[in-house]
Order: C-alpha cells, then structure tokens, then sequence
C-alpha cells in the first residue's frame, strides 16, 4: 500500500500552494476534493467516487476510480484512491483550522464472469475488492477459487467440499439451501476480501502484554479467506469463508443483517 501524507492545498500557479482550511473543505465537491488532494496526473484519470463528512468534527473522506480495463482472465481492474481528511487542532475547531490528509492508493479487481471481458463489461461492473501489491495474488486466487465454486454449485454433481449456511437471526426472509446460496452469491455487491493467516511471530511479553503478528503463509496461499458482500436486494449480506490451502475443501456462508455508514 502506498500511503502519501501530504498538506491539503489549493492549486495554483505559484510554486507555494496555500494551505486549505475546514471551512473551504467543507465547500468541495468529490470532483474538487479530488483535483485538491490527489496529484495532477492521477486526478486527471478519475471517473467517479464520493467526499463525504463522517466521524468526529472536522473529519472527511474521500474514494474515487479511475476507468475500469481489462485485467488477468477473468478479472477487470481499475486503479483506486482514498483520503482522509482531518483538522490538526481539535482542541480549537474552527472554519479557519489547518487541515491535512493522508492519500492511499489501491488497486481494484472484479470477477468478470468471462474469461476475456471487454472493455464495455468491465465498465458496468459494480463488486469491486482493493489490492496492495503484498496480498494482491492472494486475493485474486480467493475469487478465483470462489468464482469456481459458484460455478460447481450450479450444476448437479456432488460438490467436492464441504458446505454449510447460518443466518443470523435479524437477517430479512427464509435461510436458503446452502448450495443454492452459493450458487446465487451476488458479485455485483462484492466489497472485500479478508486473508485469515495460521502462522505468527509473538513477542516476548512485556510489562505482561504479549503481542502476536500474523504471518504470510510461504506458498503466498492462505488455508483460510473470508469473502464480504454488501447488500443486494436487502439489508442482509453475505460473507463466506473458504477452508483450505491446496483446494477448497469446505464453505460456510453466513448471513447476517449489517449496518452500513
């Protein structure tokens, strides 16, 4: 991941930017705070996104995409940006505080559910899971072996994993059969993929705290993944774990009402 701190500034011709406060940021638009936040080049690639205040006083957001191109088989990809934006004073909020952010750069990929997408296919697709260059790989094989699984659950042979389904009991509707479940994940509202490690380093304790630090697995293959999916058509979203380091060999999907900001 690469994460550029910089000061936010207004641009101008002079070789000193001016330093923006709250009470301009307040005023941007997400097409403003990009041009103001990002570099030159990279803003003049945005398509889309959102600036949005959230969180204490005086703190924005901002996630914005450059067009989506054709990727590996199978995937479309896309580059991505996120800032934060913060006062550097809270103790003395006011429209004339000092602001700064943190810029982090991603890029996206999405299952494209052809082997060789077009240009027009990728541009519509909406499920998109951000990637730094240390877990890229391992994220691309989780949807990968997903995306496959979906495909063996369609048919009717018998599945060569285990599978199971919970929903919890907030959750809107009848739990569905589990490899029906499977089958009809809905790609359109993937948001995220989580890479579960069984390996650590633990530190000796210190003033009695002991702190372990997950490792990555030496083939680049996690034996464990969590697949998120945000809503679809409800409130409820899915997240689906896949067990295995050689091939899947189980899924559990879990059903469960969130609230999302």
């Amino acid at each position: 991941m690469l994460g550029l701190l910089t000061a936010i500034a207004v641009q101008t011709t002079s070789a000193q930017p001016q330093v923006a406060t709250l009470g301009e940021v307040r005023t941007w638009s997400k097409f403003e705070a990009a041009d103001r936040l990002l570099p030159v080049d990279i803003a003049e690639k945005i398509v889309d996104g959102r600036f949005q205040t959230g969180g204490p006083p005086g703190f924005y957001s901002g996630f914005w995409w450059a067009s989506a191109e054709r990727a590996r088989a199978g995937f479309c990809h896309r580059s991505a940006f996120y800032a934060s934006v913060r006062v550097q004073d809270y103790a003395n909020l006011s429209a004339a505080s000092p602001m700064q952010a943190d810029v982090k750069v991603f890029t996206q990929y999405a299952p494209s559910n052809q082997n060789t997408p077009s240009a027009e296919r990728c541009a519509v697709l909406t499920g998109w899971v951000s990637t730094t260059p240390e877990d890229e790989e391992s994220k691309l094989e989780t949807l990968r072996r997903l995306v496959e699984a979906m495909d063996l659950a369609a048919n009717r042979r018998p599945l060569p994993f285990e599978i199971s389904i919970e929903c919890d009991s907030g959750t809107s509707g009848r739990c569905p059969e589990a490899r029906a479940a499977l089958r009809d994940l809905p790609l359109k509202a993937l948001y995220d993929v989580r890479l579960y490690s069984d390996r650590y380093r633990i530190e000796p304790a210190r003033n009695g705290v002991q702190v372990r630090y997950a490792l990555p697995p030496p083939d680049g293959v996690y034996a464990k993944a969590e697949v998120a999916f945000g809503r679809a058509q409800d409130a409820s979203s899915w997240f689906v774990t896949l067990e295995g380091r050689d091939q899947i060999q189980r899924i559990t999907l879990r059903r469960a009402s969130v609230i999302y900001h």
